[in-house]
């Protein structure tokens, strides 16, 4: 079974839109230390509420329409856990 870990496209995100962190956090309401933590500490991510998700992605200023438009390897990337290569031969 596949292992590993979701995390938001922060960096992307924001480039993508034009848009600073304090002013998507700022404009979705949300609290600037939570995506803050999200772009600086990746790794230190156990879950995402959706509703702060939805906070920042309205805050680059997308409409429900864009976000319900939006594929997850939009918001994601997956990073797996334990990659192992496997032999040409098998």
């Amino acid at each position: 079974m596949a292992r590993g870990t979701f995390r938001p496209k922060v960096r992307e995100l924001l480039d993508r839109y034009d848009k600073t962190l304090y002013r998507a956090a700022k404009d979705g309401e949300i609290n600037y230390s939570t995506v803050h933590r999200w772009l600086n500490d990746p790794g230190a991510i156990e879950r995402v509420e959706g509703r702060t998700l939805f906070g920042f992605l309205l805050g680059l200023g997308l409409s429900l329409e864009e976000v319900n438009q939006m594929r997850l390897g939009d918001v994601f990337e997956f990073t797996p856990e334990g990659v192992v290569e496997q032999d040409a031969d098998q």
